[in-house]
C-alpha cells in the first residue's frame, strides 16, 4: 500500500487543477447535477416528486437543451455571471475577465443572492428522472464541510469526485490483489487507469458516475471477503445511485457468491438490504420524466450494430472515451490534421485488435468467467448499456463517460485477463502498457491544452 500512495498523490494534481479550471458548468449536464444536490442541501432533507421544494428554489429556468431546468437560486446565479449559456457549445467565447481568481470568486460570493419570496417554486428537473443516491450524499457532503456560499458549495461538490476517485483508486488495488494479481502487476493497472485523460474529466466534475465507480469496486471488494451483510448495504446504495449500475454489480456479486458455494443465507443477506434501499427511492418518489424513446422491434439488429460502432470503433462514444475531455464542446485537437486522423485510426485498430483479443480470451476461459466478479459485472454492464442503447434509440445519448463505472474492471481485462490468457502474455502487457503510458501522456498535455485555449484562449486560437 505505502507504493500506492505516490500514484495517488501524483494523479491529484491535474485532476484538481481541473476541478478549478475548467469553468462552473461547462462538464456534462454538471448544472443539472448541481442544482439537485444543492437543492436537497438546502432544504436540509430529501425532496419528494411533486413535494415541496426548498426555501432556495424558485420558477425553472430553461439552460441549454430543452430539457434541462434548474431552479436553485445558486445555480441560475452562477449559470449568469459565469457566462454558462454564452459559453456552453460556443467554442469563440470565453470566460468572464478575472474568473479563476480569489477575488473574482469572492465578489461572486459576496453577491450571492438571498430567499426569494416568488409565487411559483419548482424542484430540480433532476428529482423526478435519476435516483437520489448521489444527490443525497453530495448533499451531506456540502453540509459537512462548505458553509451557505454559492462557489464554495459548488467546488465543494466537484472536490468529493477528486476524494472519490481516491478511495476507488485504493479500492481497485485491493481487487486487483484479491484477484491474485501480482502487486507490480497491480501497481501498473491503478496508475494506467489513474491518469487516464478521461478519468481526469470525469473525476474533476459533479458527476454520478464518480459514485458508481467507488460502490460498485467497494461492493466486489466486500463479496471477495466474504462480508454478505456489508455487501448487500453497498449494492443497496448503489442501486438508488444509478439502477443499471446497481443491477449489474448485484447479478454479479450473487452469481460469483453461488459459484463460491455460498448457501441461501448468505445470498440473503447480500439481497436483502438492496429492497430496503430501494424504500428511501420509493419515499422520493419513482421517476416520471425521462426522454426516452421506443425503437421497434425491427430496429435492434441496425441499433446493435450501431451500439458496436459507437462505443468500439469509432463512433461518438468512442471518440468520448479516448478524444474528448469530457465533452464534444472541448475535443482534444491536434493541430496536425494529418497526425490527428493517423491517431485516431491507430486508437480503433488497437481497439478492435483489443475486442477481438478479449472475445477469444473469453471463449479460452469461458469455465471460469463466473467466478470472476469483476469480469461478470463488467459483462453484465455491458450487456445492460447496450440493450438500453438498442432498445430506445440511444435516447440517452451515449458517451465515454458512461463506461466509467467499469473502468477498473476495463482496465482488468486489458492488461491482466488478456494477456494471462495467451503464451506471449508478458510481451503483450509489456505492448499494452507503453501504447497507454504514451496515450496518457499526450491525452493529459493536449486536454490542459486545448482545455485553456477553448475557455481562456490561452495558446490557442478558434
Amino acid at each position: 500500500m505505502k507504493k500506492l500512495l505516490p500514484i495517488i498523490t501524483l494523479s491529484l494534481f491535474p485532476v484538481v487543477c481541473w476541478a478549478f479550471k475548467v469553468p462552473a458548468f461547462q462538464q456534462p449536464d454538471e448544472n443539472s447535477h448541481f442544482d439537485y444536490a444543492v437543492s436537497i442541501y438546502s432544504a436540509g432533507r430529501l425532496l419528494r416528486v411533486g413535494g415541496v421544494p426548498s426555501e432556495m428554489n424558485a420558477e425553472s429556468i430553461q439552460t441549454g437543451v430543452e430539457w434541462e431546468r434548474v431552479s436553485h437560486l445558486y445555480t441560475k446565479y452562477l449559470a449568469q455571471e459565469t457566462g454558462f449559456t454564452r459559453i456552453k457549445y460556443h467554442p469563440e467565447e470565453k470566460v468572464p475577465e478575472g474568473y479563476g481568481s480569489l477575488a473574482y470568486f469572492h465578489d461572486l460570493d459576496a453577491r450571492a443572492p438571498a430567499v426569494e419570496h416568488s409565487q411559483r417554486r419548482d424542484n430540480p428537473w433532476m428529482l423526478a428522472a435519476y435516483p437520489v443516491g448521489y444527490y443525497g450524499t453530495v448533499a451531506l457532503w456540502m453540509r459537512l464541510v462548505s458553509p451557505d456560499r454559492p462557489v464554495e458549495l459548488f467546488f465543494a461538490a466537484r472536490l468529493f469526485s477528486v476524494l472519490l476517485l481516491a478511495v476507488s483508486l485504493v479500492l481497485s488495488y485491493l481487487v486487483l490483489r484479491r484477484l491474485d494479481v501480482t502487486e507490480g502487476k497491480s501497481l501498473a493497472v491503478v496508475a494506467l487507469l489513474a491518469f487516464f485523460p478521461l478519468t481526469t474529466a470525469v473525476s474533476s466534475s459533479v458527476q454520478p458516475d464518480n459514485l458508481c465507480l467507488t460502490l460498485s469496486l467497494l461492493a466486489i471488494y466486500l463479496a471477495l471477503k466474504e462480508k454478505p451483510w456489508m455487501t448487500g448495504l453497498v449494492l443497496g446504495l448503489l442501486f438508488i445511485t444509478k439502477y443499471h449500475t446497481g443491477a449489474a454489480c448485484l447479478c454479479a456479486v450473487l452469481i460469483y457468491l453461488w459459484r463460491k458455494g455460498a448457501g441461501r443465507k448468505a445470498l440473503f443477506k447480500v439481497f436483502i438490504p438492496v429492497p430496503l434501499c430501494a424504500l428511501i427511492q420509493l419515499y422520493v418518489g419513482l421517476p416520471t420524466e425521462n426522454h426516452f424513446r421506443r425503437a421497434s422491434v425491427g430496429q435492434w439488429p441496425y441499433n446493435t450494430l450501431l451500439a458496436l460502432r459507437d462505443f468500439y470503433f469509432g463512433g461518438d462514444a468512442f471518440r468520448s472515451w479516448f478524444g474528448w475531455f469530457g465533452w464534444a464542446d472541448t475535443p482534444l485537437i491536434i493541430r496536425s490534421e494529418r497526425v490527428q486522423a493517423v491517431v485516431y485510426f491507430a486508437e480503433i485498430a488497437v481497439t478492435m485488435a483489443l475486442f477481438v483479443l478479449v472475445c477469444v480470451a473469453l471463449r479460452r476461459r469461458w469455465r471460469s468467467v463466473l467466478d470472476n466478479p469483476l469480469v461478470t459485472y463488467h459483462l453484465l454492464f455491458i450487456l445492460g448499456l447496450f440493450f438500453l442503447y438498442v432498445v430506445s434509440d440511444n435516447s440517452f445519448f451515449a458517451q465515454g463517460r458512461h463506461l466509467y463505472p467499469v473502468l477498473l474492471s476495463g482496465f482488468y481485462l486489458t492488461f491482466v485477463y488478456v494477456p494471462e490468457s495467451f503464451r506471449r502474455g508478458r510481451l503483450l502487457f509489456y505492448v499494452l502498457c507503453v501504447l497507454t503510458v504514451a496515450y496518457d501522456v499526450v491525452g493529459q498535455y493536449y486536454a490542459y491544452r486545448d482545455m485553456a485555449g477553448r475557455f481562456y484562449g490561452e495558446g490557442r486560437l478558434y
